[in-house]
């Protein structure tokens, strides 16, 4: 079975793809449990030691100030990234029984669904990853049922179930 399908990623796509990245990556449910325990601690500190003194409280809103800087700042540059390459989100994926490829121009690049490291659905997208820091957003609205279903089928028979969170 093979499945050919087009699809232009539109700049909310790519932000979108990227910002799940982010969070998959970086705020795994134990680092935001450390980090609310830390953060969370800083806060407190005045009751906390007893002290009065208000310094980790303000650290510690200096770091919350710094994280949300932070994701605006990927969020800005993410944009600023696609504005400079717009061609290159036009994509053209097969998907067949030996693997998932797109194509460049008419060079064929094929990913074999066992090099496959994730997975990650949502409502609006299927997140796919050959490693941990390089992967594809693949649009739901633009592509078949068929090709998405078919997808999944051949990701749940090659990839490890623990990294795979699919609707």
């Amino acid at each position: 079975m093979e499945y050919k399908f087009q699809q232009h990623v539109t700049k909310e796509d790519y932000i979108k793809f990227l910002m799940n990245h982010l969070k998959m990556n970086i705020m795994p449910p134990f680092n935001i449990g450390l980090f609310v325990f830390g953060i969370g601690y800083l806060l407190l500190s005045p009751i906390v030691t007893g002290t009065g003194s208000f310094v980790y409280t303000y650290v510690a809103l200096f770091l919350i100030l710094l994280m949300v800087i932070s994701v605006w700042f990927a969020k800005y540059n993410a944009g600023r990234r696609y504005d400079k390459n717009k061609d290159m989100f036009d994509m053209t994926y097969v998907a067949d029984d030996e693997g998932f490829s797109y194509l460049i121009g008419s060079e064929k690049v094929l990913k074999k669904w066992f090099d496959f490291y994730m997975a990650t659905e949502t409502e609006e997208y299927l997140y796919i990853f050959t490693s941990k820091d390089s992967g594809s957003v693949i649009v739901k609205r633009e592509v078949p049922t068929e090709a998405i279903d078919f997808i999944r089928k051949q990701l749940k028979a090659h990839v490890s179930p623990k990294r795979l969170k699919l609707l």
